[in-house]
């Protein structure tokens, strides 16, 4: 039952509780400490301070044992003291015995240990301890211990100005106490409004978010830099991601059905067109169809390798491979397609070696992909430029081309899927806007990384680098 309503408190509610609750403990804790530590304070002063005066009363009441031979009428000498008293004027303190027992709090037992006279009535009568006794200033007559005089405070006993200065001091902490804690409450109250109010926004837009509402991401304030800054700022990051990743799936989407639509559409306008007669099942009719077909199987197969490599399920087989062989292999295999356009292509490779496990159809296909991306944006009679290299525990490659090069504001989409500089370009001239996609998700499930440096109007260099993972069998270069 308390856990059912607990849940149903708000966070501020609880908050202010519990720090109200601390409050109170600190405000308890704190009161009993500070009022204890002044009585013992003041016990102490008021016990040195009696020792001091009892000697000045030592001498004169036990001239009054030694003349009267008990304590009896000790109360009335004390009240008679002065210049009422038997005994003159001479042998009592300036003060006068009485006051003197009233004003510094002393008591007086006599041998037995009782107590005969006391600021507080209610002590007359009492037996003290022994260690009471021993503390105390001894009365002696004829070498015999007569009485003892002791300070009230070691019996807790206090004359009424004493106890009025107690009940003030208690109530002076006391009222303390409470306007500190309602200080603080006050201000606790303001920290909570402060940590919950970002809190409730964060909720508020989460909520919104959670419900699929169809309008802007919502983002929130940044108004410090603490921990509920830090946190704002980060579901800010994750909204601009969030709305980023729906705008890119909803782009994704249409960009797939346009990727099939078209060869589809070819494919069912030449069957058409065969079913109605008006074209020919001629080998070039036929050829056209299936080069449609092997277009739509390598667009459904890299969507395929895509969607294994982001979900990490895409196989390597790795094995020793000798990178600059399989990049010069690629390159030779490339240059006949740059004669179209009268492309210069330079290899840069190193003179020796560069064995390392990896998967070789897989990097094969990203440097093909590179190279395909370079030919399609270098102009007429332009260059390619590709390099290998050994850099401390990696290997590099990169491809360069003399094109237009990329827009700024276009370098943090160049890796999505279907992304294409220029929007207008055809599929037959803009490729299907997988091949950069590809080449990012199998440079990372091999280990490695794959970044773009740009100069607009003087080319892009793709530039990738794997871990150097030697093969046992290999020999170091």
């Amino acid at each position: 039952m308390i856990s059912k309503i607990n849940a149903r408190v708000p966070l501020r509610v609880k908050l202010i509780g519990a720090f109200a609750t601390v409050i109170l403990l600190g405000g308890v804790t704190a009161y009993w400490l500070v009022e204890r530590a002044v009585r013992e304070g003041f016990q102490a002063f008021s016990f040195q301070n009696g020792i001091i005066h009892a000697y000045e009363l030592q001498q004169p009441l036990a001239d009054y044992y030694s003349q009267v031979g008990s304590w009896r009428g000790i109360e009335n000498f004390l009240n008679a003291a002065g210049s009422q008293s038997p005994m003159g004027s001479e042998m009592m303190p300036q003060m006068g015995p009485a006051m003197l027992l009233y004003h510094y709090n002393l008591i007086l037992a006599d041998e037995q240990g009782t107590i005969l006279l006391a600021p507080d009535p209610q002590f007359v009568n009492r037996q003290l301890t022994p260690g009471a006794l021993i503390s105390g200033v001894p009365i002696n007559v004829a070498g015999r211990r007569v009485g003892t005089l002791l300070a009230g405070s070691a019996e807790n006993a206090y004359n009424p100005l004493e106890q009025a200065f107690f009940g003030s001091i208690s109530r002076s902490i006391l009222i303390a106490s409470l306007i500190a804690a309602l200080g603080a409450l006050f201000v606790g109250a303001l920290l909570m409004r402060q940590l919950t109010q970002p809190l409730r926004r964060l909720a508020r837009a989460t909520e919104q978010i959670a419900s699929g509402n169809s309008g802007p991401t919502p983002r929130l304030p940044v108004p410090s830099r603490d921990e509920l800054g830090q946190l704002s700022a980060a579901f800010n990051r994750m909204a601009e991601r969030l709305e980023r990743s729906e705008h890119l799936r909803r782009q994704m989407t249409a960009d797939i059905a346009h990727e099939l639509r078209t060869p589809l559409t070819v494919i069912q306008g030449n069957l058409q067109a065969l079913l109605d007669g008006v074209l020919n099942p001629t080998p070039e009719a036929i050829a056209s169809l299936h080069e449609e077909t092997q277009l739509l199987n390598r667009i459904v197969n890299d969507l395929r390798d895509l969607s294994l490599a982001e979900a990490g399920e895409l196989r390597l087989h790795r094995q020793p491979t000798d990178l600059r062989e399989l990049v010069q292999r690629v390159v030779a295999a490339f240059q006949s397609s740059m004669k179209s356009k009268a492309l210069k292509l330079v290899l840069e490779v190193p003179e020796v070696p560069l064995q390392l496990e990896t998967d070789p159809e897989r990097i094969a296909q990203v440097l093909f992909n590179l190279l395909s991306n370079a030919q399609r944006h270098t102009p007429q009679s332009g260059r390619i430029t590709v390099r290998v290299w050994r850099q401390t525990e990696e290997v590099l490659v990169s491809v360069s081309d003399t094109g237009p090069g990329i827009a700024p504001q276009d370098l943090p989409y160049v890796f999505e899927r279907f992304w294409r500089e220029d929007k207008s370009r055809t599929r037959a001239s803009g490729g299907s806007g997988l091949g950069l996609a590809i080449a990012k998700q199998f440079i990372e499930a091999h280990g490695g990384q794959i970044g773009v440096e740009n100069s607009p109007g003087q080319g892009a260099t793709f530039t990738f680098r794997l871990p150097w993972t030697q093969p046992s069998t290999a020999k170091t270069p």
